[in-house]
């Protein structure tokens, strides 16, 4: 489980998107959370089903449509698996 907040102190959206892949197979992204303007959105994500080949990444995008304009991927994997992780932001 990632558990945080996307914070935003420009006039813009920002959404964040995940992407999990499983059996090395990826998924689209998801958007998970987005905020318009000045503020904060919490940002809870929850994997249901985990197998050892599975991987995530997730990016922060301009807007609130797609992913089109965005910054890298941060790995939502690490190793060895320990059930929860916790990312900063």
């Amino acid at each position: 489980m990632i558990e945080g907040e996307l914070r935003n102190s420009g006039s813009e959206c920002y959404s964040v998107w995940v992407r999990w892949m499983r059996d090395l197979v990826p998924g689209p992204y998801t958007k998970q959370a987005t905020q318009c303007g000045t503020g904060s959105a919490p940002v809870n994500i929850r994997l249901g089903a985990y197998l050892p080949t599975t991987t995530g990444d997730l990016k922060v995008c301009r807007g609130n449509q797609d992913t089109k304009d965005c910054g890298e991927p941060v790995s939502l994997t690490s190793w060895p698996v320990t059930g929860t992780s916790r990312a900063a932001g």
